[in-house]
């Protein structure tokens, strides 16, 4: 075991020695911060949940946990966010025990137990079908973990999953599924010979107000149609692993929501089909669809040696940047590459929906199939949660790593050091959010720095720090760390 540590820090530092541009990305190795310069990261405080615990962690830059909440009663479902009024907004777990999805919930995501690309889980409530991704409900905590407000679909009401946005108006939008039944399914034109006898699990958005009632809803199901920029093919299958698709009843996956309140419209984006959306919110219409043209059949669907007109694969997380931030108006995308042709890759995408162009694109160190997700900073810098080894990097416009970190936790609590992590058991993480310190929601809160999630942390190796420019209170305990 010795010669084997000896040797991975011998392969670790000759990595940080000649590939300081690309990030870290390996099965077995350490944990927690692995790169820092000061003067060219966004400092401020990142919040990280590990679905498989109990706990939502705020780490400032060299990885000292300032907060935590406990999630004792109600397990941690995909993520959290801190909102400005300082409580943090997320979902609840489902189905058995570790994680989002249960036993049931494919490997898609967190606590996922069965197939590579989230497999089939037992019905929900209601009859309604959960997969990876699946949640329970919603929950918002207030900074000392008190229950503020908390939300869970009736029976009639479908299955809940992945993701969630406030909206100004107090609002809440959520993804979920809704069950078609397998008479209901042929009777619209699906094919029998891709259709199991549970149907089709169709993908819906509600938005649910402070009083727990959905006061609008948007169901994918209703738009279908066939080779139509508008509609949703009901009978569309990816062509890379079209054994997936056709006996999968989980049809379009959604996996993310985002809100525009200047235009009233909403953001999301589908794993199976390889696009994403922009729904408008009065009409329910479909303004807007990008990442894969044959998919309404207007360009060249991929084959096993080449990507057609598909752009994204399997993507995560499509968001707007934000009015204020660098590139703002623009689309940002984790672009996962799941069955990209000819070779699978991860790469973050920035587009510009006025013209369809990408305008910036970081492909460089890091691969995750399923999960993760991105944010543009307000630096230029972007954060990306590549979730399936909890490995977390900002990188620069240019490309520059500046800030890279190893989720530490895992089902077995926090680990100094990571070996042989499989997907599904290991330390995954759905999203990452940074904060600034001038963000509302920590205004006048006390951010002392306790230390790392793993305490023995050096294990034979140093992090490569440069702290010129450095200014939270952190620095005192990292240098104790490593005097």
């Amino acid at each position: 075991m010795e010669k084997k540590v000896i040797l991975l820090n011998v392969l670790f530092v000759l990595f940080l020695c000649f590939a300081s541009s690309h990030a870290y990305e390996l099965m077995n190795g350490p944990t927690q911060l692995i790169q820092y310069n000061a003067s060219k990261a966004y400092e401020g405080y990142t919040l990280i949940t590990h679905g498989g615990t109990n706990k939502t962690y705020l780490i400032d830059m060299l990885g000292n946990v300032v907060h935590t909440w406990d999630h004792d009663t109600i397990g941690p479902g995909m993520h959290f966010v801190l909102l400005e009024n300082g409580h943090i907004l997320g979902n609840t777990r489902s189905g058995g025990p570790g994680g989002p999805g249960g036993a049931g919930g494919g490997a898609d995501e967190p606590g996922g137990a069965e197939g590579p690309e989230g497999a089939e889980g037992p019905g929900g409530a209601g009859g309604t079908m959960e997969f990876g991704g699946s949640v329970k409900g919603l929950i918002e905590l207030d900074w000392d973990g008190n229950v503020v407000w908390q939300y869970e679909p009736g029976e009639s009401d479908g299955s809940l999953h992945h993701d969630f946005a406030r909206m100004p108006n107090g609002n809440t939008l959520t993804n979920a599924w809704e069950t078609i039944t397998y008479e209901e399914a042929i009777a619209a034109g699906r094919r029998a010979d891709q259709t199991t006898e549970r149907g089709v699990a169709a993908d819906v958005i509600y938005e649910i107000d402070p009083d727990g009632n959905i006061v609008w809803e948007w169901s994918a199901w209703e738009h279908r149609g066939s080779n139509s920029k508008f509609h949703l093919d009901v009978n569309y299958i990816t062509y890379v692993i079209p054994e997936h698709s056709r006996t999968n009843p989980d049809w379009t996956h959604y996996n993310n929501v985002d809100y525009d309140p200047d235009t009233d419209r909403i953001l999301t984006d589908s794993r199976e089909f390889g696009e994403l959306y922009i729904i408008d919110h009065k009409t329910g219409d479909i303004l807007y669809r990008w990442g894969n043209p044959s998919a309404y059949g207007a360009g060249e669907g991929p084959t096993l040696s080449t990507p057609g007109d598909q752009i994204l694969f399997g993507p995560h997380d499509a968001q707007w940047i934000d009015e204020g931030l660098p590139g703002a108006g623009n689309i940002l995308i984790y672009n996962n590459g799941w069955g990209r042709s000819p070779i699978s890759y991860s790469s973050v995408v920035e587009m510009d929906p006025e013209t369809g162009e990408i305008v910036w694109e970081f492909n460089r160190g890091f691969f995750s199939s399923h999960i993760s997700g991105c944010q543009r900073l307000p630096n230029g810098n972007t954060l990306v949660c590549s979730g399936n080894h909890g490995h977390l990097f900002e990188v620069t416009p240019d490309g520059e790593i500046v800030w890279e970190y190893i989720n530490p936790v895992t089902k077995e609590g926090p680990q100094n050091w990571l070996e042989n992590m499989e997907f599904g058991e290991g330390n995954m993480v759905f999203r990452a959010h940074r904060y600034g310190p001038d963000y509302p929601g920590l205004a006048g809160r006390e951010l002392r720095p306790q230390g790392q999630i793993a305490e023995d942390i050096k294990d034979g190796w140093k992090p490569r720090v440069d702290l010129t420019g450095a200014t939270q209170p952190g620095l005192e305990l990292w240098e104790k760390i490593w005097d």
